[in-house]
């Protein structure tokens, strides 16, 4: 059984200093979801979507930043 749908969360990163930077670390995690999970002998996949945002360029804002994450993501 699996829950799918709606999960949602929020990966803050410390001391980046480019989007170039940031970019090869989203890379590298969505390359690492998207290997395939052996669980009970059965293979598993996780889809992902990313919507990104940069302090303080957009915004210092929580939930400005918060905002235009999701935002991103449908873009």
């Amino acid at each position: 059984m699996s829950q799918q749908g709606g999960d949602e969360f929020a990966l803050l990163l410390k001391d980046v200093e480019s989007f170039a930077q940031c970019e090869r670390t989203l890379i590298r995690i969505y390359e690492s979801l998207a290997e395939p999970y052996l669980i009970g002998g059965n293979e598993h996949h996780i889809g992902i979507s990313m919507g990104v945002t940069m302090c303080p360029s957009d915004s210092e804002d929580i939930d400005t930043l918060m905002r235009h994450a999701d935002q991103a993501i449908l873009a």
